[in-house]
């Protein structure tokens, strides 16, 4: 799969998690889990930005497919959550 290709998947579960009024709870500082929340191919891996006002994340190939593996299979949480 192409790393652009990916990247969409992964944009695609993020825009529905950030829908989701169970998933997209507020912090104890009242932000979102998720506001504009996209994923983006960058070189060799990808972006994933979980707050539109905070940095990007980037993830080589095999973390993102390890990302989406878990997407695909019902998690809700970032790549930095321990599940």
């Amino acid at each position: 799969m192409k790393l652009s290709e990916i990247a969409s998947k992964i944009r695609s579960h993020l825009r529905r998690l950030e829908a989701d009024k169970g998933v997209n709870v507020l912090n104890d500082d009242g932000m979102p889990r998720y506001h504009k929340a996209t994923a983006s191919e960058k070189g060799r891996g990808v972006k994933v930005s979980y707050v539109s006002y905070e940095p990007p994340h980037s993830l080589d190939r095999e973390s993102a497919e390890a990302y989406l593996r878990r997407l695909d299979a019902g998690y809700t949480g970032t790549h930095l959550d321990r599940a």
